[in-house]
């Protein structure tokens, strides 16, 4: 009896070890895809950007479904958390595929075409799957996901910002242009830019009323990538990227304002105020552009 309890006890201990093993995979997997998608890209291939990042993207979710299939098969358990986004997530990949479907070219649709594979149904699609596992499996490690994310996106942007003003640092000849971007177009990284600033707004005001260990040093650096893409937005001066981040403060100055009923904590409110204010006046005030776009 006792050789039958130790032969359990180690098999069981071998299963969590293999299960611990999978989930630090799949976390580093998961954080390593928030960096590399902002960034990526390969210069050795007839499409450095879209294509691979597109692959890199496909590559990445397909692996982590496998382990997600893996590790419910080692628990024994199937869990699938329902929630109102995931609703509209729905409608947005069923709309895509529909009109894929009734494409004059649905090769093209689903796969994409030459350079523009970002608005294939096999991206949406593989966007959408991406945010259902955060959403199961990576609960504890979200503040880390969105930090990178902004961290990534600033990275881009500071690139974006030295290839307009002609500084140049990578190698190779095709990069050595100002028309060069990690993020594919100015009007993506415009795109990017109101997302991250937005989110590395909501990310400093969750900071703020958390015990997070090392929130001094993530709340610089979120500041830093908020003063960054602030920078890249007026150096763009497209009055509908304003509007993007009019709207998005004004929609997180009510959550706070409704939060704050509670927490009575008013510090909160000053930086989406500020950059409401900011994007207002931007909105309307077009400084003399100093770059070529």
């Amino acid at each position: 009896m006792s050789d039958f309890n130790g032969g359990a006890r180690i098999a069981a201990e071998g299963g969590a070890e293999k299960k611990g093993g999978i989930e630090r995979f799949a976390s580093t997997l998961l954080l390593g895809l928030a960096f590399l998608l902002p960034i990526f890209f390969l210069p050795l291939t007839t499409d450095v950007l879209e294509l691979n990042k597109q692959m890199l993207l496909v590559d990445g979710v397909s692996l982590l479904a496998i382990i997600g299939g893996v590790r419910m098969l080692l628990s024994g358990t199937f869990e699938l958390q329902l929630s109102s986004v995931f609703a509209g997530l729905a409608a947005v990949i069923g709309s895509w595929l529909l009109s894929s479907v009734l494409s004059h070219y649905p090769y093209n649709s689903f796969v994409g075409i030459d350079r523009q594979e970002y608005t294939s149904f096999l991206t949406v699609a593989s966007l959408g799957l991406l945010l259902v596992i955060m959403a199961h499996g990576a609960k504890e490690k979200a503040l880390h996901i969105l930090a990178i994310i902004c961290a990534s996106s600033a990275l881009a942007s500071v690139f974006g910002l030295l290839h307009l003003f002609g500084k140049f640092f990578l190698p190779w000849n095709f990069t050595k242009t100002n028309t060069f971007m990690l993020l594919g177009t100015v009007d993506t990284w415009g795109i990017i830019a109101v997302i991250a600033l937005l989110l590395s707004v909501s990310l400093i005001g969750f900071l703020s009323c958390t015990e997070y260990r090392y929130k001094l040093h993530a709340s610089i650096a979120l500041a830093l990538s908020t003063g960054i893409q602030l920078i890249s937005l007026i150096l763009l001066d497209d009055w509908r990227l304003w509007i993007g981040v009019i709207g998005g403060s004004s929609l997180l100055l009510v959550v706070l304002f409704i939060k704050l009923r509670d927490q009575k904590s008013l510090p909160w409110l000053v930086l989406p105020s500020f950059v409401l204010v900011l994007s207002l006046a931007f909105s309307f005030i077009h400084l003399p552009r100093i770059v070529d776009l």
